[in-house]
């Protein structure tokens, strides 16, 4: 026997099962009827199922599985929580007409299904499934704010009871209600409830016509400084609500370079010597510099753009009070009187009135305000990661002005220790030739190699002198103050940084990256903004006041106007808007991924400068000790005779040579450590690292 005809024969039965169930009760029905039923023997149908109550079971099981997942099914393509509910129960309802076998089943045996032990387990997993996916669904409305916060299985309870209720009637073919009427009408019990809605608050408080409007006056009056402020604080800026807010072409925002040497705040007069640390001089250019307080007005500009746009978003409120004083002659507008024996004026007056009103008008449907405000949004954001980024650059600047000022320092002391070289070697060569030891020539070389020396050190004194004015500057320092690096500063290997990893680092905190996706978001908002100009618009208007020929003597009138405006030829303004949109977002794309490529070069270059200084540092100091063994030996050479001052003054120079090109390798190691942390963001932090400060 095949599995489809095994299959096939399975069917048979169930549906056999279904009918003699239908017609009898459990407790009525056989096996026997249902063999007799399906047309086969008795012992064929135990091939299949061992007892009544199997064949009972799998007939109720396999239905109650198909018609839960048919609800499930629809109850998932639905949206809101009444859709779902709507499902739910016109399934059952469906299934109960297209099967109306097995529900005479399932409600003949529904109360005692529960305590027949041999059947009770199945159905209640199977119970308990559909019960938690309904609460589940309601759950989720709870969360999504569609209903109140509910007991979930309470309510699921009272859904499957409702609709046992609905079944049970469809069964016994009432007629009285619609099914779509009974559907909806559970639902609406079930989301709503049978509560009659509160009365309006305004009705509530209703009081007589003269006393409300006594008070009125006398809240108008005391509102009114207020409404005024209201008025020009909403409506103080801004730009048409109507069109799009048209981006500039180019995202890209900085400072020039000469803005990072200045520094604002400076102190009038300096103070005795400081002794100034790396972290100290960082602190005092996030501070002071101009670079990184020159983006604080930029970010106090977006604010600005962001509040007028927001104000095309608020009501529009406003007061007035107008006295009156009139007399009119109705004469001037064709008015003539004349009748047999009465006199008739036709000049009215003189007549008074005053009126005090308060108007409110708000744009209630307006995409393309709302887009124009999210793109300022997105601007202001930009404006904040560039002011991020320009304080990277500043801590670049600040950094390779200490080192700048701390190489200077080393050359000064370096130039100091051979002025001293030279001063020996001179007073030596003289020594020498007092006794009569060595020529006059010899004198004279140490001599000029001694004021050779002495001008190095002028030069790199001069030029001690004036990086620390630059850094005084960029700093904030008082001018003439005088202070001393107390950071050495000394050469110390990168470890522990890859390069993948230096560009991991990059993409995820170089601020100027972000301020270009920024940007670039603004400008698709801005596009967004220019599509909704053919987007129709709604406002609303109203006013309220009293008018009268006197405060005591007034009555409250009022007016309110709704107005919707649909676009149907602008003239082609709207495609402008969009070509212009269109540019800007074009532009901007590029820029972020120009960007991006050089955030990838910043940091490949560091990498590259670090490896090449790394080398020149090893070189330099192999050179440094050579050179400084050379000269050694010339001294004792020529201490002994067997040498001339020649020999001293080529070792001198070798010697002051190689302590240059230490000191120049050395800074070049720590500006390519200080250029990587600004190519990885976050300078103020990766700089401290990379340099070996605590």
């Amino acid at each position: 026997m095949t599995d489809q005809s095994v299959s096939d024969k399975r069917v048979l039965i169930l549906d056999a099962a279904r009918a003699v169930f239908s017609r009898k009760s459990y407790a009525e029905a056989s096996v026997e009827d249902v063999a007799e039923e399906a047309r086969i023997g008795k012992g064929t149908l135990y091939l299949y199922f061992k007892s009544k109550e199997d064949l009972y079971l799998a007939a109720l099981a396999s239905d109650l599985r198909r018609m839960s997942a048919e609800a499930r099914a629809e109850m998932e393509r639905a949206e809101s929580f009444g859709d779902k509910l709507r499902a739910f129960l016109r399934v059952r309802m469906e299934f109960c007409k297209t099967h109306e076998d097995f529900f005479r089943i399932y409600l003949a045996e529904y109360g005692s299904m529960f305590v027949k032990t041999p059947l009770s387990r199945e159905l209640m997993q199977l119970f308990r499934e559909n019960m938690q996916y309904v609460a589940r669904v309601v759950e989720q409305a709870c969360k999504r704010g569609e209903i109140r916060p509910v007991p979930a299985g309470a309510v699921a309870a009272a859904l499957f009871d409702m609709s046992r209720g609905l079944l049970e009637r469809r069964l016994l073919n009432w007629k009285e209600f619609r099914v779509a009427d009974e559907i909806e009408f559970t639902v609406n019990l079930l989301t709503e409830g049978l509560a009659r809605p509160r009365r309006s608050a305004l009705v509530a408080a209703a009081r007589p016509r003269r006393r409300l409007h006594r008070a009125a006056f006398l809240l108008l009056l005391a509102l009114l400084p207020a409404l005024m402020r209201a008025q020009f604080e909403t409506r103080g800026g801004g730009g048409e609500s109507g069109r799009a807010s048209q981006l500039p072409l180019s995202g890209r925002v900085g400072q020039p370079p000469a803005a990072y040497e200045g520094s604002v705040g400076l102190a009038q007069t300096a103070g005795p010597p400081l002794s100034l640390s790396l972290e100290e001089a960082i602190r005092r250019g996030l501070q002071y510099n101009m670079g990184a307080a020159g983006f604080q007005q930029s970010i106090r500009r977006a604010q600005g753009q962001r509040w007028s746009e927001l104000a095309n978003l608020m009501p529009n409120v406003s007061t007035s009070l107008a006295l009156n004083e009139q007399q009119t002659d109705l004469a001037v507008y064709g008015f003539k009187f004349s009748a047999p024996g009465i006199s008739i004026p036709s000049v009215v007056g003189p007549y008074h009135y005053f009126d005090l009103r308060t108007k409110v008008t708000q744009t209630v449907a307006n995409l393309t305000t709302l887009r124009n405000y999210r793109a300022t949004e997105q601007t202001l954001k930009a404006t904040q990661f560039s002011a991020q980024d320009a304080r990277d650059l500043v801590v670049l600047a600040v950094t390779s002005g200490y080192l700048a000022v701390a190489s200077s320092g080393a050359r000064v002391e370096s130039v100091r220790a051979q002025v001293v070289a030279a001063q020996a070697t001179y007073q030596q060569a003289m020594d020498r030739h007092d006794a009569g030891l060595a020529a006059r020539i010899d004198v004279t070389r140490s001599q000029v190699e001694l004021q050779t020396q002495q001008q190095r050190l002028t030069a790199v004194e001069t030029d001690l002198a004036k990086e620390k004015i630059q850094l005084g500057r960029a700093i904030g320092l008082a001018p003439g103050q005088q202070f001393t690096p107390t950071d050495a500063l000394p050469y110390a290997p990168l470890t522990g940084l890859t390069l993948e990893q230096a560009l991991d680092r990059a993409s995820a905190n170089r601020a100027d990256l972000k301020a270009a996706q920024a940007q670039l978001q603004a400008a698709e908002l801005v596009r967004r903004a220019a599509v909704a100009e053919r987007y129709p618009t709604a406002e609303f208007a109203g006013d309220y006041g009293v008018i009268g020929p006197s405060p005591q003597n007034s009555h409250g009138t009022f007016t309110v106007t709704g107005s919707v405006r649909v676009p149907i030829w602008q003239g082609g303004r709207v495609r402008g808007d969009i070509e212009q949109a269109d540019a800007a977002i074009e532009q901007r794309r590029l820029e972020y991924q120009d960007l991006r490529g050089r955030v990838d070069a910043d940091v490949r270059q560091a990498f590259l400068d670090l490896t090449a200084a790394a080398s020149q540092v090893a070189v330099a100091e192999s050179s440094r000790n050579l050179a400084q063994d050379t000269l050694t030996q010339a001294r004792d050479r020529f201490a002994s005779g067997v040498a001339d001052t020649i020999e001293v003054v080529q070792a001198q120079e070798a010697v002051a040579g190689a302590e240059q090109d230490y000191i120049n390798s050395l800074l070049a190691h720590n500006l390519a450590k200080a250029s990587l942390a600004r190519a990885m963001g976050q300078a103020d932090q990766g700089i401290q690292q990379l340099l070996g400060r605590p």
